[in-house]
Order: structure tokens, then C-alpha cells, then sequence
């Protein structure tokens, strides 16, 4: 979360109390996995939760909280 707290406000000083604290949620999906998604299945959507690194939303099309997921997915004509 840091890494997106920075890029929303890259004027601002962002602390991280211990370099070595990591995400499993975000260790666990890299960009290039995303690209291998959106190659084997074109045209469906990749949502992402905000945890996940910037280089994963920025492959995915929306990156949402699990409160704005279904708002998403209606957007896309899909029912949740």
C-alpha cells in the first residue's frame, strides 16, 4: 500500500516501519502473470483488490475494494 500511497501523493514522505513486511495477497500475482490472464482469456475483465502492487494494476482494468467490486462488475453488465 505504500508503493500506491506514493504514487497518489508523490509530494508526500511515505514511512514504512520495516522494509522486509510484505503482502501475501500481493506477493502472490505479478504483472507478467496478469498479461498471461489477459493473453488466455481476451475480453474479460481483470479486477484486482487494491492491495496488489502497482505494476498489477496497472495491467489490470479496474482495481477495486471488495465494497466497490460489485458496482464494478455491474458497470460491465455482469451480475453480482
Amino acid at each position: 500500500m505504500a508503493e500506491t500511497a506514493k504514487i497518489l501523493n508523490p509530494e508526500r514522505r511515505v514511512l514504512i516501519p520495516d522494509l522486509q513486511a510484505g503482502c501475501s495477497l500481493a506477493a502472490s500475482i505479478s504483472g507478467q502473470d496478469v498479461r498471461l490472464l489477459k493473453e488466455r482469456y481476451p475480453g474479460v475483465p481483470v479486477v484486482t483488490y487494491v492491495n496488489t502492487s502497482a505494476e498489477v494494476k496497472a495491467e489490470s482494468d479496474v482495481a477495486a475494494l471488495l465494497r466497490t467490486l460489485c458496482r464494478s462488475l455491474r458497470r460491465w453488465g455482469w451480475s453480482a
